[in-house]
């Protein structure tokens, strides 16, 4: 065939959408760069039969022939990309950051891109790089926000760590992961947070701690106060006067999830941190070995020692508008006739025998060093329970 004929073949060919380049040779099937293309827009996608079509990338993008596929970041000058490999490898038709972003504004809108040869079909990576509108940083997370900070933390594993571009402590990185569930794709990424007031993060426990003051030392010596009490209030270990308490979680509503701390809180005026209760109470005595006070134990019901035959009991409900202030309603209720309160059954019975009255009784009391968790179904009790509960969750 002559050169006449083969550039009348290109001609008919072009016009039927198809290319022939007659110095182009297939080796085999797939896309590969377009010698008669100078900008890059253009390559060649050869099928099974070894016959090769010109196919253009979509706008604003440029082939890559290292990666197959078709990016706005590729250079075609200098024949290069930012990076070696597929940024959107696992993450078809999902948005991820571009970790060279210098303000973290930069992301990738990861898809693909269908290429025909003769009814033969492949699917080619589209990457294009977009940008968040001007004040906002993209985020896996809550995508382009202007509540998001940029950060360039190098993410190696899961957790939060120290945030070096700050210089209060009141700012920590977290390193969480993003996983595409449909294509398999899994990055870790970080995020700057902030302390809640009155803490700092201590790098040594990585929490967020009332107690670090920013100075590089541990104030508890490497071992969390919180460690066995996650979700809960627990006794200030460092005082003596129980006038204040130790917080051990916080809701996050950045992530709307439960999450540990070490916040010291202080109890209103008149009212002590009782550990038995786990809230501030104003008939708290921690010198106290003999309560008298039934309502110091929790809400519920109790043995009312002053009833000489067993007829009546205490009721004690907790009305506290809080979960660290116990306000108890203190009420004697009075057994149906012939009845005598069972305080094993809590309930009245005709069986019960009513032992002898005891003239030195006690109601539970400890001390702050064995904290205990208070029983009975109050309100604040409740919200404490779903508290512990959405913690463990996260």
């Amino acid at each position: 065939m002559n050169e006449k004929t083969l550039a009348c073949s290109a001609l008919i060919l072009t016009f039927l959408g198809i290319t022939v380049h007659a110095e182009f040779t297939c080796t085999e099937r797939g896309p590969y760069a377009d010698p008669d293309s100078d900008d890059c827009r253009s390559f060649v996608f050869c099928n099974n039969n070894r016959a090769a079509r010109s196919q253009a990338c979509p706008q604003g993008t440029y082939f890559s022939p290292e990666l197959k596929g078709c990016f706005s970041s590729y250079d075609c000058a200098t024949k290069s990309m930012p990076y070696n490999t597929n940024p959107c490898e696992g993450f078809k038709y999902d948005r991820i950051p571009d970790k060279l972003s210098t303000d973290c504004s930069n992301y990738f809108y990861c898809q693909e891109t269908d290429v025909y040869n003769d009814g033969e079909l492949v699917e080619l990576p589209l990457v294009r790089t977009e940008v968040c509108a001007a004040g906002t940083v993209f985020s896996p997370r809550s995508r382009c926000d202007s509540n998001n900070k940029c950060s360039h933390y190098d993410c190696i594993e899961e957790g939060q760590f120290e945030d070096h571009s700050g210089n209060d402590c009141s700012t920590f990185v977290r390193c969480s992961k993003y996983t595409n569930s449909e294509y398999g794709g899994s990055l870790l990424y970080p995020e700057i947070m902030s302390c809640p007031e009155n803490t700092k993060f201590n790098p040594v426990l990585q929490l967020c701690d009332s107690f670090y003051n920013c100075n590089g030392i541990d104030f508890h010596g490497g071992i969390d106060p919180c460690r066995s009490f996650n979700c809960s209030f627990i006794s200030n270990p460092y005082v003596d006067d129980s006038s204040s308490y130790i917080d051990c979680v916080y809701y996050d509503n950045v992530v709307k999830a439960h999450k540990r701390i070490i916040l010291r809180e202080y109890c209103p005026d008149d009212t002590l941190f009782s550990p038995l209760l786990r809230q501030c109470y104003h008939n708290y005595d921690p010198n106290e070995t003999c309560s008298k006070d039934a309502c110091s134990t929790g809400p519920g019901k109790y043995v009312n020692y002053k009833s000489l035959n067993c007829e009546s009991y205490i009721v004690c409900r907790n009305e506290g508008q809080t979960l660290s202030l116990y306000e108890p309603y203190y009420e004697i209720r009075y057994c149906p006739e012939g009845t005598r309160y069972n305080p094993e059954t809590r309930k009245c019975s005709r069986k019960y025998v009513c032992p002898t009255p005891e003239e030195n009784y006690c109601y539970p009391q400890i001390s702050k060093a064995t904290p205990q968790l208070a029983t009975g179904p109050t309100e604040a009790l409740l919200q404490r329970y779903r508290r512990l509960k959405m913690c463990r969750k996260s």
